[in-house]
């Protein structure tokens, strides 16, 4: 029973290891935008409109899918607003603007009063 017992457990801190590590992995901290995660093998291109990044791991009907949502979530992102393709995320006082196309993602800072027009 003991030994049951502990390879269940050592099987689950097996699996909560590996995600968390492919997690980390699959993303980096955005230096140009807020420290949002982005995902690290994606091709990097600078707009006016904030960052674009071309990679598979979005789509414009799933949104940022769910390694990416994960990592929002583990980083501490919370969704505050969807508007089509579109996805405010939160964490503290900064705001962040993912929109998702097919196999693209743009990242945008948010200032305060852009948000509080978002939501009238």
């Amino acid at each position: 029973m003991y030994k049951k017992v502990l390879s269940i457990i050592l099987i689950m801190i097996l699996i909560g290891g590996t995600y968390y590590g492919v997690i980390s992995l699959l993303f980096k901290e955005g230096a140009s935008v807020s420290s949002f995660p982005i995902p690290r093998f994606a091709t990097e291109q600078t707009g006016a409109n904030g960052q674009h990044y071309a990679t598979q791991l979005a789509s414009e009907t799933d949104g940022p899918g769910l390694l990416y949502a994960a990592r929002l979530k583990h980083d501490g992102w919370k969704k505050v607003n969807q508007e089509g393709a579109e996805i405010l995320y939160q964490k503290g006082e900064t705001f962040v603007s993912l929109t998702t196309f097919d196999e693209e993602v743009y990242v945008k800072p948010v200032r305060l009063l852009e948000f509080e027009r978002l939501e009238d």
